[in-house]
């Protein structure tokens, strides 16, 4: 049987902390737009959701990573699962 590997690819990333300094001064553009049309939600008390898809929603832990794809798409995972997909494009 045939296998494949996943093609490499680039995403722009965040590690949520808290609503106060993940959102604050030097948000990135691309995740303050995603607040603007509310595909990430901040609600009273300090509760953060994504909206991947009309829909649906899911909650933002702290620790978990808020990633725009390569199009343009915004969702959230886990930090161990960051950690086993992703690593620095920067180097």
């Amino acid at each position: 049987m045939p296998q494949y590997r996943k093609k490499p690819l680039v995403v722009d990333a965040i590690q949520f902390d808290t609503p106060q300094t993940t959102f604050g001064p030097g948000v990135p553009q691309w995740l303050y737009d995603a607040l603007q049309d509310e595909t990430v939600l901040t609600l009273p008390g300090g509760m953060v959701y994504v909206r991947p898809t009309p829909g649906q929603m899911r909650p933002i832990a702290q620790g978990d990573w808020i990633i725009r794809g390569a199009s343009g798409e915004v969702y959230a995972i886990a930090d161990d699962a960051f950690a086993a997909n992703y690593e620095s494009a920067e180097d």
